[in-house]
């Protein structure tokens, strides 16, 4: 039988693409001067639409996200959803000067938070002998 090393710590690399949509909406949650739960929540006043939408845009540039990957972080919202409110923040940033201002805030904070560095995690388990 043969000797194996066994490592006395185990290194875990914690997904952080799990994290950062989550990270990006308490952000904005943040900006906006609202909880987060009600930046999810199915409200449709304005502002809460234009920060959503600021999201969106920010989630598609700096994370790549897909459509159903950013409607469950916002609230169990579906794919077509996020690509209309896609399309109708790409038409806002064009024409309207405050929500410029706010997605390029966004946006920034999400490449902050996409230039963390990926968190690991290290065990050390205890064996019996």
């Amino acid at each position: 039988m043969a000797d194996h090393a066994i490592s006395d710590t185990v290194t875990i690399r914690v997904d952080r693409f799990r994290r950062w949509l989550p990270q990006l909406v308490a952000a904005t949650a943040e900006i906006g001067c609202m909880d987060a739960t009600e930046l999810v929540a199915p409200c449709r006043i304005g502002w809460n639409i234009k920060l959503r939408a600021a999201i969106i845009l920010a989630a598609v540039d700096v994370f790549g996200k897909s459509w159903s990957e950013i409607g469950r972080a916002l609230g169990g919202r579906n794919h077509a959803t996020m690509r209309h409110t896609y399309k109708t923040a790409e038409r806002l940033a064009q024409h309207d000067a405050e929500f410029q201002k706010l997605s390029q805030l966004i946006l920034a904070v999400a490449r902050e938070i996409a230039r963390r560095p990926a968190m690991t995690v290290e065990i050390e388990p205890e064996l019996p002998l």
